[in-house]
């Protein structure tokens, strides 16, 4: 509020000093003062009113010789207004007429830096005068080779100079950078033992590089359980082996060889009806091998057994031991040109001397009791005993695998 009222007051008192002149001047008159325009005329203005200003021409005294013209030299004359002083000059022509040539005469030479002169010079010997100057644009400048300052690579720029032969002057410019001169190479895939790298690229100008190393996968087992070595195939220790290469730790163990026994041992035993064989086996563990297979001769049937027809009248019945007197029974299975198909109960019952008994695949039932008392038995071939499982019929498997499986020493 109180830089308002300072402005109020600082306008009212101007505008009380501009009533003030303008009173004056309308009574004592305006009083000039006179301010050149340097151009022939000059601006009036009252020292009482700034605002009241008028121009007129200058007010020029007569031409005045300051400088008296020669031959070859021009004059000069001036004259100066009696207001405001300016003064105005003028040449006065050399006491000869100037012949300029059409030719262009160099004043000054032009340089790298600075710009020349050239003029059209007066002819008359003697004569200085010149006219239409005019100036020489400067030369380029002569430069020579550019030298590396710094020098350019793939990420940054460079710098260069180059000097004028004939100034000081340095011209320099910059040399942008590169980029990389890229080299592909193909992806390695690393391997169990082997390190690999990824797709990559090199510089040829620099070390750049995107190479990045795979580091070896190592082996991927897979475990095998041993085999034991036979007789005629190899075998190994446990191994593992690997599923992305030939890695193994596999280990081949020789087959050794048969080892057969000098002892013969009888595969199949001789009956009546049918021979039997006898081998020499290979006493390694779990092998089977067998050479020098032989047969065994047929064995004679045992004869006065006590034969009976049944009552179907299409076989026979062996009834007792009879006249028999040996210690190995040999059942025919064909009696008068009927098969034996039964053993009746009891029927060699307390025969002690027998020692070994071979049935036929013609019996087809065993009676109840049929060997009870047989105590010197060893030994009992039952091929068949039919296919209807009678009490009998267990009882004499029952003594079989007794005597097979249990033997008495």
């Amino acid at each position: 509020m109180k830089k308002r009222k300072l402005i109020i007051c600082l306008v009212f008192i101007m505008f009380l000093f501009l009533t003030s002149c303008k009173i004056i001047c309308e009574i004592q008159g305006h009083n000039y003062m006179f301010i050149s325009n340097n151009n022939g005329s000059h601006n009036l203005i009252c020292t009482y009113d700034a605002t009241h200003m008028e121009v007129e021409n200058c007010d020029f005294s007569e031409w005045e010789v300051v400088k008296e013209a020669k031959p070859f030299e021009e004059g000069k004359e001036e004259r100066i207004c009696s207001k405001c002083n300016y003064k105005e000059e003028r040449i006065i022509p050399a006491t000869h007429q100037h012949e300029y040539s059409d030719e262009w005469i160099v004043d000054k030479e032009a340089t790298c830096t600075e710009k020349g002169l050239k003029s059209h010079h007066c002819i008359n010997e003697g004569c200085t005068s010149k006219i239409e100057e005019t100036e020489i644009d400067v030369k380029e400048h002569d430069y020579g080779e550019w030298e590396v300052v710094v020098e350019v690579k793939c990420e940054t720029n460079g710098f260069e100079q180059r000097k004028c032969k004939d100034c000081s002057f340095t011209d320099t410019r910059v040399v942008n950078k590169l980029g990389h001169d890229e080299i592909k190479y193909e992806m390695l895939a690393p391997t169990c033992t082997e390190t690999g790298y990824n797709e990559y690229v090199i510089c040829s100008r620099c070390d750049y590089t995107t190479y990045i190393e795979l580091a070896a996968l190592g082996h991927d087992e897979i475990k095998h359980e041993e085999k034991a070595a036979t007789c005629t195939e190899y075998g190994y220790e446990s191994y593992v082996t690997c599923t992305r290469c030939d890695y193994t730790t596999y280990v081949e163990i020789a087959a050794f060889g048969h080892n057969y026994s000098d002892e013969w041992t009888v595969d199949i035993e001789p009956s009546e009806e049918n021979v039997g064989s006898k081998a020499k086996y290979c006493i390694n563990e779990r092998c089977l091998e067998k050479k020098d297979v032989t047969e065994i001769p047929k064995l004679p049937y045992s004869d006065g057994l006590l034969y009976e027809l049944n009552s179907m009248k299409n076989g026979y019945i062996v009834k007792g031991i009879g006249e028999f007197d040996g210690t190995k029974l040999y059942i025919t299975p064909v009696y008068n040109n009927l098969p034996v198909v039964e053993i009746a109960v009891g029927s060699f019952k307390n025969c002690t001397s027998l020692v070994n008994i071979a049935i036929p695949n013609s019996v087809e039932s065993i009676g109840y009791k049929a060997f009870e008392g047989c105590s010197s038995l060893t030994s009992i071939s039952i091929p068949f005993v039919g296919e209807k499982q009678t009490e009998a019929n267990q009882l004499i498997l029952d003594l079989y695998l007794d005597l097979i499986l249990f033997p008495k020493h």
